[in-house]
Order: C-alpha cells, then sequence, then structure tokens
C-alpha cells in the first residue's frame, strides 16, 4: 500500500554520497592529471617527441631533459602558465610525476 501513497521508509541506499573529502580527492586527482598532461606537453615539445609518448615516471635526465632544456622548459612554464618554478626544480622532483606532486 504505501507505494500508492508514496510513503515509503528509506532502509538503505545503493550509492553512499561522496563526502567532501572523497570529493577534494578526486578534484586533487584530476588537477594533479592535468598538471601531468601540461608538463608532458611542455618537455615533449622541448625534447621534440610526441607527449603521450612520455613516460611520466622516467627521469627528466632520460629523457634526454639537459640543463640548457630545463631552463627552457622552467621559462615555458612561468611565462606562459604561470607557474613559478626555477629550472633546478627538475632536478629536485626528477620526473613528470614527482614534479606535477610538487
Amino acid at each position: 500500500r504505501s507505494y500508492l501513497t508514496d510513503n515509503f521508509e528509506v532502509i538503505a541506499r545503493a550509492r553512499e554520497e561522496a563526502t567532501p573529502q572523497q570529493a577534494e580527492v578526486s578534484s586533487s586527482s584530476s588537477s594533479l592529471q592535468q598538471i601531468q598532461r601540461l608538463l608532458q606537453e611542455v618537455v615533449a615539445q622541448e625534447i621534440e617527441k610526441p607527449a603521450r609518448s612520455l613516460d611520466i615516471d622516467a627521469p627528466f635526465l632520460a629523457l634526454g631533459v639537459d640543463s640548457m632544456k630545463a631552463v627552457r622548459i622552467s621559462g615555458e612554464l612561468m611565462e606562459v602558465h604561470e607557474l613559478d618554478l626555477e629550472p633546478t626544480v627538475l632536478y629536485e622532483y626528477p620526473s613528470i610525476r614527482e614534479l606535477a606532486q610538487y
């Protein structure tokens, strides 16, 4: 009879609602992926390789990023993308994944 009067008691939900912490993790995960893609594109442009071919865990040195390229990459990130990164940060965080997490 309850279905006729639309008088149901909720006893369980099929899916839990996202907590604020879960939503924040999802948002930060999305932001991290965006930063990783940006770094892949900038590094790929500098070393003249397709962005999708770059291993985000490979050290910058293994990708062919020398000190001059590190300066150009950090310059590109500062000028075009407004990220304040010194060239030495590529040696402190030596992969795309590590730099993105920084």
